[in-house]
C-alpha cells in the first residue's frame, strides 16, 4: 500500500471514528430546576412539574438517571413539557418555598432527611428511593410512586399527563 493510499485510509476512519462522537456531544441534555426556581419559572409559563427523590446510595435511582434520563425521547418530553426537579432526599441546603422554610432534619449520625422531600415524597408515612412525584400547574400531586421504574414506564406516565 502507498503511502497517499494510507493516509487516505487512515483519514476515513478516523472521520468514521470521530462522527458518533461529535455527534454524542451534540445530544440534548436534561434541564434540571431546583425548588427554589419554581415560583419564578411557573410565573413565565405554566408547566406540570416532574419530581425525581433520590439519594447518593439508592442503586435504582442510579439505574434510572443512567438509562431513562439519557433517553433522547426522555429528555425531550421533560424538556419540552415539564420543569424537572432531582433532589436527594438527604440535602441539606434550606429551601424557601412560597413563604415556608424547610430544613435537612437528623436522623442520627450523620443520617438525616429532607423536610420537603418527607412532605411530598412519604407514602403512607414512609418515604423511600427512587420516588417520582408530578404536580399538576397549581403545583397539587397529581402522580406519585415509589419504586423503580423503566425507562418506557417513564415515557408512559410523562405520555399520560401530558393530556392532563
Amino acid at each position: 500500500m502507498t503511502l497517499t493510499k494510507l493516509k487516505q485510509v487512515i483519514l476515513t476512519l478516523g472521520i468514521f471514528y470521530l462522527i458518533p462522537i461529535i455527534l454524542h456531544g451534540q445530544e440534548a441534555d436534561l434541564i434540571e430546576y431546583t425548588f427554589d426556581d419554581l415560583p419564578r419559572i411557573q410565573s413565565q409559563e405554566m408547566r406540570h412539574v416532574f419530581v425525581f427523590l433520590t439519594a447518593d446510595w439508592c442503586k435504582y435511582c442510579k439505574s434510572v438517571e443512567l438509562t431513562s434520563f439519557k433517553n433522547e425521547e426522555v429528555i425531550d418530553q421533560l424538556n419540552k413539557n415539564f420543569y424537572t426537579i432531582i433532589f436527594d432526599i438527604e440535602e441539606r441546603l434550606d429551601i424557601n418555598l412560597f413563604g415556608r422554610e424547610f430544613k435537612y432534619k437528623s436522623t442520627g449520625l450523620n443520617t438525616g432527611v429532607h423536610e420537603l422531600a418527607e412532605l411530598i415524597g412519604a407514602i403512607d408515612g414512609v418515604l423511600n428511593t427512587p420516588t417520582f412525584l408530578i404536580f399538576d400547574q397549581n403545583l397539587q400531586i397529581i402522580y406519585q410512586y415509589s419504586g423503580f421504574m423503566k425507562t418506557e414506564e417513564v415515557l408512559t406516565l410523562l405520555d399520560s399527563v401530558k393530556r392532563i
